[in-house]
Order: structure tokens, then C-alpha cells, then sequence
């Protein structure tokens, strides 16, 4: 069990503690995410805002709620992960909605980088599927996906580095 601390200016110190027994799996920018190591169903996931010094719920998707580790965007608004009953999750932290795409998700692992490398470029997550070569873009701001019409020759601990979308 873990707890969430923020450290002071020289990192020595705790100037504060965020959660108990918990588990973080995003951070960008001024957002952490995470997620109670003992919640097992329910709305488990929180965000906590650096500067409000204050955490709140997720916002609710209608699969669920997200598991395993997600990908926060730089800006901390755009969160993405997978869901408990399949499919991916974009959260929009800062509207509090959820969109769920079905057609895309993490099979059995829950965590998205177990599955895709990931990268974010504004609102446009693109997710390069390591099993299948699959490289598909997902707008986050309205849902539409963009797929390569031929997958990458590339499998098994491919990686991004950066995106850039026109």
C-alpha cells in the first residue's frame, strides 16, 4: 500500500498527502490521477488538482468506471483509459464527461500501455496496437477514430515518441 504525497520545493519534506493506500496512474501538468488500492467496483478513480489542492470523482462512463493505468494528455484534460466491461474511456476532466469507444480497447490486461504504445498530440490520442501492428488516431473532442489502412510492420515493445496531426 502506497500513499500520494506532494513534496516540498527541495523534496525532503511532505507538504501534503493526497490519498492513503492508493495507486496513481496518470500525472500531467498540474493533474494526478489515481485510484484507491481497495476499490474493487463503483467510481474508484479520483483527480486531484495541484493547484486546487483538491480531489475529485472521475467522471461517470457508462461502462464503468476506468482500470489498470490510463494516458493523461499534457494538459491534464484529456484522460484515457480502459474500461472494466471493455472499450476505451476519454475523459474530458475539465467538461466532466466521459466518451466511450467500444471498438477500441486493452484486452485482459486493463492497463493501456500494456497493450498500445501511446502518445498524445492536443486532443488526439494516437494508439499503435503492439499485438497488430493497428495504428489508430482517436480525436478525443469528438470521438472520431482515424485508422492506417495497413498496419506497421511493427509488434511486440513498439513505442511512440511524439505526434504530430494535420
Amino acid at each position: 500500500m502506497t500513499d500520494i504525497v506532494l513534496l516540498n520545493a527541495r523534496a525532503d519534506a511532505t507538504t501534503e498527502t493526497i490519498a492513503k493506500d492508493a495507486s496513481v496512474v496518470a500525472a500531467s501538468g498540474k493533474v494526478v490521477v489515481w485510484r484507491g488500492d481497495a476499490c474493487r467496483k463503483g467510481s474508484c478513480t479520483h483527480v486531484y488538482d495541484v493547484e486546487k489542492r483538491k480531489s475529485t470523482r472521475t467522471p461517470s462512463c457508462e461502462g464503468g468506471d476506468p482500470v489498470g493505468v490510463g494516458s493523461l494528455d499534457p494538459s491534464g484534460r484529456w484522460y484515457a483509459g480502459d474500461l472494466r466491461t471493455g472499450g476505451l474511456a476519454i475523459l474530458d476532466l475539465d467538461q466532466g464527461t466521459c466518451r466511450v469507444l467500444e471498438n477500441v480497447s486493452a484486452p485482459d490486461s486493463g492497463d493501456l500501455e500494456q497493450t498500445f504504445a501511446a502518445a498524445w498530440s492536443g486532443p488526439s490520442l494516437m494508439l499503435l496496437d503492439q499485438r497488430s501492428g493497428t495504428l489508430t488516431v482517436v480525436n478525443a473532442a469528438d470521438g472520431k477514430l482515424e485508422e492506417r489502412a495497413e498496419p506497421l510492420p511493427v509488434v511486440n515493445q513498439a513505442q511512440i515518441w511524439g505526434t504530430a496531426t494535420n
